[in-house]
């Protein structure tokens, strides 16, 4: 392969790098926010409800100002539904339940485990051919988790079994991840697909948050107004990133999203919220760090092959 031909693999490989990364802060930010935000009077599920109402509606806006406008049909209708069910309803809900009992920081270091899932239901789906590199950087990533982790178990600050609900979380990102590259509407463009998932999400959490008092509580401190638009603008950027580098970077790459979040999520529970920074997130890092090197070099070294 000439070196005119190998430019171009290594630009899209720095390029999904810097992605990743910026998506990786952004899913941190949006998991510790919800913290911030209960100390303003805020419900979970209600806040989460508000959250994904209000980004819905400004992705709809920046799709139809950018000529992305949704195609409405019972392809797309019913992606929208899975989509936003599997990708923002049940991890989000669960994790907005849960920071309140394990911390923000475990929270993203759950975010940390769905490559491994991610990768094995590709390979069995066929979805993505086998590569040890690319396995082993995956598996140098939960690693990275699992150094994390235990770290936070020995600190004995946590509610076990909120552990354990909150560790159910990868699995159903796998499989969300899986299903939205899977059936991805043909033609459809990440700002339009966006929209149709928020959508979805709305109307799943408009079912459960029925019925369950006032979706806005009467007595919010001042400045809650402030908080829940920040955390709509971070959720509408996280949820275009979301497609961009699953369209652009690959289903397995992208799920890789998590492992930066878990370190940009402890860092930000530590500094934010004062939770007790695990003694080992150094070497935690360095493998994380490394396995999105493995997964960046398997991939760009596929894409040199071709």
């Amino acid at each position: 392969m000439s070196n005119s031909a190998a430019t171009p693999s290594m630009t899209l490989a720095l390029s999904s790098s810097a992605l990743l990364a910026v998506s990786g802060f952004l899913l941190a930010f949006n998991l510790a926010l919800p913290k911030l935000a209960y100390t303003y009077g805020f419900a979970p599920l209600n806040y989460l409800a508000l959250a994904c109402f209000g980004t819905a509606i400004l992705l709809w806006l920046v799709a139809w100002a950018t000529g992305n406008r949704p195609r409405l049909d019972t392809h797309t209708i019913r992606y929208g539904l899975v989509a936003g069910l599997l990708t923002v309803v049940l991890p989000s809900g669960i994790l907005f339940l849960a920071i309140p009992h394990v911390g923000a920081g475990f929270v993203t270091l759950t975010g940390a485990l769905p490559p491994i899932f991610t990768y094995a239901l590709a390979l069995l789906l066929r979805f993505e051919p086998p590569n040890g590199l690319r396995a082993g950087g995956v598996l140098a990533g939960v690693a990275g988790v699992a150094v994390l982790g235990w770290s936070k178990f020995t600190l004995a600050d946590a509610d076990p079994v909120w552990i354990v609900v909150t560790l159910l979380v990868p699995v159903i990102v796998a499989s969300a991840n899986i299903y939205r590259a899977r059936s991805w509407p043909k033609g459809a463009t990440a700002l339009s697909l966006a929209p149709l998932m928020l959508t979805g999400a709305s109307f799943w959490l408009a079912i459960i948050t029925i019925g369950g008092g006032d979706l806005v509580p009467a007595h919010l401190a001042s400045g809650a107004p402030i908080i829940l638009a920040l955390q709509i603008a971070v959720m509408t950027a996280l949820y275009i990133m979301y497609f961009v580098v699953q369209r652009y970077a690959g289903t397995v790459y992208f799920s890789q999203i998590g492992s930066i979040a878990a370190v940009f999520g402890t860092i930000l529970a530590t500094l934010w919220f004062h939770e007790v920074m695990p003694p080992l997130l150094g070497l935690s890092a360095a493998l994380l760090a490394l396995g999105v090197a493995g997964v960046t070099l398997g991939q760009l070294l596929v894409r040199h092959d071709r």
